[in-house]
């Protein structure tokens, strides 16, 4: 039965002052710095024997224990993975299964999303020249899976699994001095959106033992930005990164406080059509601005009746005109499906795609095309669609996506209910790496 313990910032105080693991020069690389960790180094005991030779020892981040995630928990038989793409870590124990992402403090445990308390989020950190390593917090994780976590502070050791006997009521420092410089507080994230139509059998992204490529925290954090591969197909059962809506001004005023417990990102229409203010999607601004107060990620598309590449270049200039001022976190969409475009040639539409992306991409956003799979397969065949700088959007309702190319967000079904939203929902699952 797991055993709790009230943890009282005096007793913390007291325990430090007099405790084994005195501050210690470290030199660590982490979110493309290095910096001089002057606080605790923590013993690590697992089911009462000591984790010895680890390639780094729990450390305190933001006045929490933090411990590499693989050597620890296979220790005790769970199944950890990390893949370097989607920065997704993975730990299977008991029954139990939980995802969390590099500096994001959400969790899904058993597809639950979770915040983790007090904003502790997983960190690419390595000794300066050696391997990188995924920590994570140890309390969150083990008590998640049903396992005692206590800390002796005047031992300097965490137990993690059955507890030694002998050990203190003494608590998990809670007030230790500032040891690594401050960084940002993770806030929960959503996921990417807009398209409408299905593939096959997903081709999963290989995962990673980052540690074992010898990458340095700048070497993985250049890999992992930019224009993500995506996959190649996908199903109901493929593993996805993050779940989202596509909304416009047909679900009315949308509830987003209540939606946000149910999505992780969202795509927002702004509009459709020539830049003329009445043609501006009524419910974007509000929209936008409720995503912000709710920390949920959101990107944009736009509806196109473009015909021509200069009609396609007014369009952009509509999307232009609409987002000024507005911080997207995911790309900003190109929606082609439109009777009046089905009998324009390839060569054409990559033309207006072309225009539309090069106009955005210069005003400073990211790009992408969206489209059913009967587009993509048939009339979005120009060799410019397979540009890398665009991100693929993809829509079909069914439980399996059977576009053969590669693509980031699947549109999977048109009429999901979603807390807060009115109606049949568009939801998508997105394949890049977490957005925030």
């Amino acid at each position: 039965m797991k055993r709790k313990h009230l943890f009282a910032a005096a007793l913390a105080a007291a325990a430090i002052c007099a405790a084994a693991p005195a501050a210690s020069a470290l030199t660590l690389e982490y979110d493309n710095k290095v910096v001089d960790y002057r606080g605790s180094i923590y013993r690590l005991f697992i089911n009462n024997s000591e984790l010895t030779d680890l390639p780094l020892s729990p450390i305190i981040f933001n006045d929490r224990a933090v411990v590499p995630v693989r050597e620890i928990f296979e220790s005790l038989g769970a199944k950890v993975d990390y893949n370097g793409m989607t920065q997704c870590v993975e730990v299977v124990y008991n029954g139990t299964y939980i995802r969390m992402y590099i500096n994001n403090n959400m969790a899904y445990v058993n597809g639950k999303k979770t915040a983790v308390p007090g904003n502790v989020v997983p960190k690419l950190i390595a000794k300066q020249g050696g391997e990188t390593k995924t920590m994570v917090p140890v309390r969150f994780i083990s008590e998640t899976v049903g396992l005692d976590v206590d800390f002796d502070a005047v031992k300097g050791a965490i137990y993690v699994g059955n507890q030694p006997e002998e050990v203190t009521e003494a608590a998990e420092p809670e007030e230790i001095e500032e040891i690594i410089e401050a960084e940002p507080e993770a806030t929960p994230v959503p996921t990417p959106a807009p398209a409408k139509k299905p593939a096959e059998k997903a081709e999963q992204i290989p995962d990673e033992d980052i540690g074992k490529k010898g990458e340095s925290p700048s070497e993985i954090a250049k890999r992992a930005a930019g224009n993500e591969e995506g996959i190649t197909g996908a199903s109901k059962n493929t593993k996805f990164v993050m779940v989202g809506a596509d909304v416009s001004h047909w679900q009315g005023k949308i509830n987003w406080a209540k939606a946000k417990d149910e999505i992780d990102f969202a795509i927002l229409n702004l509009g459709y059509g020539q830049d003329i203010e009445s043609q501006d999607d009524k419910q974007f601004a509000r929209n936008a601005a409720e995503c912000k107060k709710y920390g949920i990620p959101y990107g944009a598309y736009i509806y196109s009746y473009a015909d021509t590449v200069e009609k396609a270049k007014g369009e952009a200039e509509h999307a232009i005109r609409v987002l000024r001022g507005y911080d997207l976190s995911f790309p900003v969409y190109y929606d082609l499906e439109d009777d009046l475009q089905k009998d324009l040639s390839p060569k054409l539409l990559g033309q207006m795609a072309k225009v539309f992306c090069d106009e955005l991409k210069a005003a400073g956003y990211e790009v992408g095309i969206y489209a059913n799979t009967t587009w993509w397969t048939n009339k979005l065949t120009d060799r410019v669609f397979n540009d890398p700088t665009w991100y693929k959007w993809v829509a079909q309702y069914n439980t399996k996506c059977t576009y053969s190319g590669k693509y980031t967000m699947w549109q999977y079904t048109d009429s999901q209910s979603v807390t807060g939203m009115e109606g049949g929902i568009d939801m998508n699952y997105w394949y890049g790496r977490w957005r925030d």
